[in-house]
């Protein structure tokens, strides 16, 4: 996906290059609509990058509701920051996972 994200965002700069000096130069015309999706995908692609190597999106498990609510959000987050993927929870409970964990 690293590639892909980075041929769309550099794909999304090259329209920009042609359609921000075309538009500075001759004011708005309807080429306003592709010059707001090259704006749109650029963004996409910028956010899927930094999502990708960690930058933005994280999640602090700590946080997450406990066992004291009902819920199993924290002990599921300890288990996916060590790379375990459970059968059972300590006290002997079955856990499903979906979507691949």
């Amino acid at each position: 996906p690293t590639v892909l994200y980075t041929a769309l965002g550099a794909t999304a700069v090259y329209g920009l290059s042609e359609k921000v000096p075309r538009l500075l130069s001759d004011g708005p015309s309807e080429a306003l609509a592709p010059l707001a999706l090259d704006v749109f995908f650029f963004g996409f692609a910028c956010v899927s990058l930094a999502k990708g190597m960690g930058l933005i999106g994280k999640i602090d498990y700590a946080a997450l509701d406990g066992r004291d609510v009902g819920s199993l959000a924290k002990e599921a987050g300890a288990w996916a920051a060590a790379g375990e993927v459970p059968t059972q929870s300590p006290d002997g409970f079955e856990v499903a996972t979906f979507a691949g964990g």
